[in-house]
């Protein structure tokens, strides 16, 4: 929130301010609006709101039992901007180690397709 101007008129009292706006853009048009309308005895204060645009990104969370044949398709996650890339013991069935990551949802099939590219078999992947 910023305040943009304020005015205050008491018969032929006035004063305005700009409140660090370019000089004559807040106060002036404030106080003129004031003075064609016809009114006295008030306080006009303008305030602008200012809102952050962010934008959300949709992430998957995915996880596949490596293998040493897949060496390099482990180097894919980090090509592909994976995030929170872990081992995970307890994910697996039967004590079988795990990686997890989450990366955005419209990476997901490109992702795959390269880590499957670069290993010898073909890995599934198990989403949540």
């Amino acid at each position: 929130m910023l305040v943009t101007g304020h005015v205050l008129q008491l018969g032929d009292q006035y004063r305005s301010n700009d409140d660090g706006e370019p000089s004559g853009t807040a106060g002036k048009p404030i106080y003129s609006a004031i003075v064609s309308s016809g009114l006295d005895m008030v306080m006009v204060v303008v305030i602008r709101y200012s809102f952050w645009s962010c934008f959300l990104v949709s992430m998957g969370l995915l996880y596949f039992k490596p293998s040493l044949s897949c060496s390099n398709g482990l180097s894919q996650l980090q090509h592909f901007e994976a995030e929170d890339i872990k081992e995970d013991y307890d994910t697996g069935k039967e004590g079988v180690t795990m990686v997890t990551f989450r990366v955005e949802y419209d990476k997901i099939e490109s992702l795959e397709d390269a880590i499957n590219s670069a290993c010898s078999r073909k890995i599934e992947f198990y989403k949540r």
